[in-house]
């Protein structure tokens, strides 16, 4: 008897089939990266338009790699934890407006959805010089235009470090915690216009324009939060329900 074409479509189909479930995937192929999907991360486009540059990771540390666009051919490697001291690896990295130096991010942690704690460094790819900005965790380092100086918060205040002569300069002290915020966003602001950042530099470098949020009439909202410990630690914030202070 003659078969239809599509029968021996379906035969060959039914054959690939059952020949793919006799292979068996092995947690190494889960966590191993078998089956994961390739991507770029942390892509930045240089200022010359001809490279980009992604954050690349493996066993031996992070690095900076550079690329050309057109051939997508690798052309340097700009930095490489392991070829800095006190960095065993970086999560993120941010370059000066001249591309001159770099900020490099590590330890980071999360506050709320968008907003982060961390431990930074500034790389001068001229004087081949790292600097640790701060000894402890701080929040939305930025370099001025020239790169000569940089700003962030630190526990609800603004801070300037000069980068040139390491002098760091208090700007607000009026920072309070569930209190007085300056420089970057109260829970509201980050959450529902997804920005964390409120401060900027001038284009020439030597003022900063910053937002203050005062939330001392806003409400306390309290949950336990499930850490890595046994059992969840109490957290308190300031979160505006409908009708109350904002």
């Amino acid at each position: 008897m003659k078969r239809p074409g599509w029968f021996y479509a379906l035969l060959v189909m039914a054959v690939v089939t059952v020949q793919g479930q006799q292979k068996k995937i092995t947690l190494q192929d889960i966590w191993g990266g078998t089956f994961r999907t390739q991507g770029l991360e942390v892509l930045n486009s240089m200022k010359d338009g001809q490279h980009y540059t992604v954050l690349n990771r493996d066993a031996s540390g992070s690095r900076i790699d550079k690329f050309e666009y057109a051939t997508q051919t690798k052309v340097a490697t700009l930095v490489q934890s392991n070829a800095l001291s006190g960095i065993p690896a970086f999560g993120s990295y941010t370059f000066s407006d001249d591309e001159r130096k770099v900020l490099l991010a590590t330890e980071e942690e999360a506050v709320y959805r968008r907003s982060r704690l961390g431990i930074y460094f500034v790389y001068d790819f001229e004087s081949k010089e790292l600097t640790r900005v701060a000894p402890h965790k701080i929040q939305e380092p930025t370099l001025s235009p020239n790169g000569d100086k940089l700003a962030y918060v630190f526990e609800n205040n603004l801070y300037v470090l000069d980068l040139q002569t390491n002098m760091l300069k208090q700007i607000t002290k009026d920072g309070k915690r569930n209190a007085i915020i300056n420089g970057v966003t109260d829970w509201v602001y980050e959450e529902e216009f997804a920005f964390v950042r409120a401060f900027a530099w001038n284009s020439a470098g030597n003022t900063l324009a910053y937002l203050r949020f005062d939330e001392t009439e806003v409400p306390e909202f309290s949950m336990d939060v499930y850490g890595n410990g046994l059992y969840p630690e109490p957290y308190t914030f300031k979160y505006p329900k409908a009708g109350e202070a904002n």
